[in-house]
């Protein structure tokens, strides 16, 4: 799991699988990234770099601040 912050500091959690072209994974309506388990690896071992990531408030991810910086 890693983590990236973008210029507002939230916090937002990504996992990062495999080498190749990239396919990412964004779970929708409150779900994790975790929903991905199952897919992710069937691509990663095809040749894709596989990135899921917890949006906003959900998952891993922080939820972003009301009060912009």
């Amino acid at each position: 799991m890693f983590f990236t912050a973008p210029t507002d500091g939230t916090q937002l959690a990504y996992e990062d699988y495999g080498t190749g072209p990239v396919i990412v994974f964004v779970a929708g309506a409150m779900l994790p990234s975790d929903m991905w388990e199952y897919q992710i690896p069937f691509f990663a071992d095809r040749g894709y770099r596989c990135v899921a990531l917890d949006r906003r408030g959900h998952g891993r991810s922080a939820a972003a601040s009301p009060f912009p910086p």
